[in-house]
């Protein structure tokens, strides 16, 4: 029993000093990104504020909504049900906010950021945690049309993954609205996107919707593309049992449909203020499908870090934290992109 303790210390204290940065890295500027429109119903924005408890405790809001999105040239509901919301805030009185960060979870949902949470909001940043659960809906809808060709399937489950990754894009601007109503100073700091393993996936796409406005965005551990992931990982008969993911005709239709998966979505954000972690033996999100995602992001600055996925996150408040930290202290100081959102609160 004390060699088992005595080699998870070793093993924990080694998982906290292996992270690699990159040597004079800097931060690109943030691209001007013409924000998209897509969550000004004011009655929906209420709908959020009204979520809150209104004394900066945490608060939790299942949000059930919905709003149009273009698709594809036509106008289609976008249901928010799946979506989860979890906003943090300073106490009242001790001192400005800094910023606010977007944390997008990864596969185990909304309570999994809270090794990024509550270092954030100790160091003065506002927090808003936005779940997609791509996974969820991705099964769900393979089960309800599992009748359709395997082709038909795939691009079926293309567009639910979009949806459901545009629908998050639009829960964290609401959030960010929110947020920057309660807090109107915060139109003057910066707004960090963070996106964890398969929250990651996610957040890329939903930076490329145009509908979060962000000065850094920092992708942890997530590979591209959704399907390649999923596939390749050893949860895969754990999270997708006999659903055949893996047929050529059903890869083929996903991929001929899909607009937001991180391999696609990833081009648009080249050259954009971003940064990612890698980890070199990761079997989760397999290493090779990480360094994948890099290239489609234009190889932007890499932290590496030399051991699996899950010491990454398990460890994450001595190696995940310490990354964030230096990417908001390279942020601050720069003219804002939410201020986009303070011009849409005002009219203009």
């Amino acid at each position: 029993m004390r060699v088992l303790v005595a080699a998870t210390l070793v093993s924990g204290l080694a998982a906290c000093t292996a992270v690699r940065a990159p040597e004079a890295w800097r931060l690109a500027e943030p691209l001007r990104f013409p924000l998209v429109e897509a969550a000004s119903d004011e009655r929906a924005l209420g709908r959020v504020a009204a979520a809150g408890d209104g004394a900066g405790r945490d608060a939790l809001s299942e949000i059930a909504l919905e709003l149009e999105s273009v698709e594809e040239g036509e106008r289609s509901p976008v249901r928010f049900e799946p979506v989860v919301a979890r906003r943090f805030e300073r106490r009242v009185g001790e001192g400005k906010l800094r910023g606010t960060c977007v944390i997008v979870p990864g596969i185990l949902g909304k309570d999994s950021a809270a090794h990024l949470v509550e270092p954030l909001v100790d160091d003065g940043w506002a927090v808003a945690v936005v779940w997609p659960p791509i996974v969820e809906r991705a099964i769900s809808t393979m089960r309800d049309g599992r009748d359709l060709p395997l082709e038909e399937l795939g691009a079926a489950v293309a567009r639910e993954v979009d949806r459901t990754i545009r629908s998050s894009a639009q829960i964290a601007q609401l959030e960010l609205r929110w947020l920057h109503a309660r807090h109107p100073e915060l139109a003057e700091r910066p707004v960090i996107l963070v996106g964890e393993s398969m929250g990651a996936i996610a957040g890329v796409g939903m930076a490329a919707t145009g509908e979060v406005p962000f000065d850094a965005a920092f992708f942890v551990a997530g590979g591209g593309g959704f399907l390649d992931v999923a596939n390749a990982t050893p949860l895969r008969p754990v999270l997708f049992g006999d659903l055949p993911i893996g047929d050529e005709a059903f890869v083929r239709g996903f991929r001929a449909h899909s607009r937001l998966d991180p391999l696609q979505a990833g081009h648009a954000l080249r050259g954009a203020p971003v940064v990612v972690m890698t980890a070199d033996f990761d079997l989760i999100v397999p290493s090779a499908r990480q360094d994948a995602l890099w290239s489609a992001l234009g190889e932007p600055p890499r932290f590496v870090f030399e051991r699996g996925h899950l010491e990454l996150f398990v460890f994450g408040r001595w190696n995940i934290v310490p990354t964030v930290r230096e990417i908001a202290a390279r942020a601050e100081g720069r003219p804002p992109a939410a201020a986009a959102l303070a011009s849409r609160a005002n009219g203009h």
